[in-house]
């Protein structure tokens, strides 16, 4: 049986109160978290809320058995869109998100931007990332 986060629907107006939420800005002018207790990864209409802390990461792939710091994305068609089995991860450091590609066949984007393999990349809440074909947007 495969272990999934749980899956709920997340309307314009919840995601535009995240995107509020999440304005605090450092000296690099670069968006901080707050106090870190979920992300939330909007796929087509879908919105999946993943709880994380400060030095934890969430990998993302096809796995046929998932231990609690990853998320499957076979059930998104995760083989037709180009998903590699262990595809890219979300560190959260310093409370700042990065995204690292773990040297993925069809390559992790931050926009339009290819991530080198194994080189973190920070994110911006609401910022759209590419996992092979497979589009997403990350709420934090």
């Amino acid at each position: 049986m495969t272990h999934r986060p749980a899956t709920l629907k997340i309307s314009r107006a919840e995601i535009q109160i995240l995107v509020a939420r999440s304005s605090a800005k450092d000296e690099y002018e670069t968006t901080m978290l707050t106090e870190v207790k979920k992300i939330v990864v909007r796929i087509g209409d879908a919105g999946v809320q993943i709880p994380i802390q400060d030095g934890q990461h969430i990998e993302f792939g096809r796995f046929e058995k998932l231990d609690s710091y990853q998320f499957d994305l076979t059930p998104y068609d995760a083989f037709q869109n180009g998903i590699s089995r262990r595809h890219a991860q979300i560190h959260i450091r310093a409370n700042r998100l990065f995204l690292v590609d773990m040297g993925s066949s069809n390559g992790t984007f931050i926009g339009d931007a290819r991530l080198m393999p194994a080189e973190p990349q920070l994110l911006q809440n609401g910022q759209e990332i590419t996992l092979g074909r497979l589009q997403m947007t990350v709420y934090f």
